[in-house]
């Protein structure tokens, strides 16, 4: 990304209005060279991503974790996914309380919906068959850190042996 920012401020200036940048705000610094104005999306703060729990891997993430807050407060307007990706937005980057950043769902690929699906029979498959009264839906990315697993155990928790003839398990996604 900023290996990009570079190339577009400095080799092959382009003649945007804005920038928009998408989940790493290490390109800003260098996109705000440009005099444009840059609008930064936060799906998640990355620092949330890792684990800590060795010291190395603290003093490894330490500079990396301060930039992504400084370079996230370098945006000039932020927008975040959802409501709860603002609430952890304020209590993970305590140097940015005074930036009130914009919700704004993620949009539908609503041109999906505009022809007729020719495999009816795929899409009988996601309907509950006969006699299954429950069902169970996971709507997710297909990466470890969704903890899919996690979905299936609730559904072990919840469910008894007897219960299982009348169950129907979704899990639809995509994988990033």
């Amino acid at each position: 990304m900023i290996f990009v920012a570079i190339h577009i401020v400095f080799i092959s200036p382009c003649d945007a209005d804005v920038f928009f940048c998408d989940q790493v705000s290490a390109c800003i610094p260098f996109l705000r060279l440009s005099g444009k104005p840059i609008v930064f999306y936060c799906h998640f703060p990355d620092m949330l991503l890792t684990q800590r729990k060795s010291l190395l891997k603290k003093l490894y993430r330490y500079p990396i974790d301060f930039m992504e807050q400084y370079t996230t407060g370098l945006a000039d307007k932020i927008l975040v996914n959802s409501h709860f990706t603002e609430s952890i937005f304020h209590s993970t980057f305590k140097s940015l309380t005074s930036t009130s950043p914009v919700v704004l769902y993620p949009s539908l690929n609503l041109q999906a919906f505009d022809e007729e699906q020719a495999d009816e029979k795929y899409f009988a498959s996601l309907l509950p068959a006969a006699g299954r009264s429950i069902v169970f839906l996971s709507i997710n990315r297909y990466e470890r850190k969704k903890e899919l697993s996690l979905a299936l155990k609730a559904l072990g928790k919840f469910t008894s042996s007897q219960q299982w003839q009348n169950i129907h398990l979704i899990m639809a996604g995509f994988d990033s």
